[in-house]
């Protein structure tokens, strides 16, 4: 019983990291306009890429419940994986999280481009700014994620499932 529960858990594990791992391309793929508008390549965002920046609250919320649960397996299934990687992502993730809901961030900059279509140059220094940092830490969680897709499937294949 409990190795078919090991290996129910981890077959979920490995397909919420695939979906984790999808949210974070489709955020990229909305942060896509504020890098164009940032850069200077486009003056100003359509209501439909607002509006895609809008749903970013919500992919971030997501992935703060998928990282609370990947703690949660990886303490209940120790040896699956390395426990110092995934305190790491789970914390700045949830520290991310956290400043965005307090801040409003995503909320706030949405607002900003409905209110003033053509953002001054100190709205696109701050977007260059937070776009370089969310890079950064997404690059350090997309390896991560890959990490813990190989240990995950490594671990089921090692269970004979």
């Amino acid at each position: 019983m409990a190795r078919g529960v090991f290996q129910e858990a981890t077959a979920v594990m490995l397909v919420l990291t695939l979906a984790c791992l999808g949210a974070n391309a489709l955020g990229w793929i909305r942060l896509r306009a504020l890098a164009r508008l940032a850069s200077g390549a486009q003056a100003t965002l359509s209501a439909r890429e607002i509006a895609g920046l809008g749903q970013l609250t919500g992919l971030i919320r997501l992935e703060a419940a998928y990282f609370t649960v990947l703690l949660l397996y990886a303490l209940l299934y120790r040896g699956v994986l390395a426990l110092w990687p995934v305190v790491l992502v789970v914390l700045y993730h949830w520290l991310g999280w956290m400043a965005n809901e307090l801040t409003r961030t995503t909320s706030r900059a949405v607002a900003h481009l409905r209110r003033q279509p053509v953002p001054g140059p100190s709205f696109r220094e701050r977007a260059r700014m937070a776009l370089a940092v969310i890079g950064a830490l997404d690059a350090v969680e997309a390896v991560i994620l890959v990490y813990v897709i190989v240990a995950l499937a490594q671990s089921l294949h090692r269970s004979g499932a």
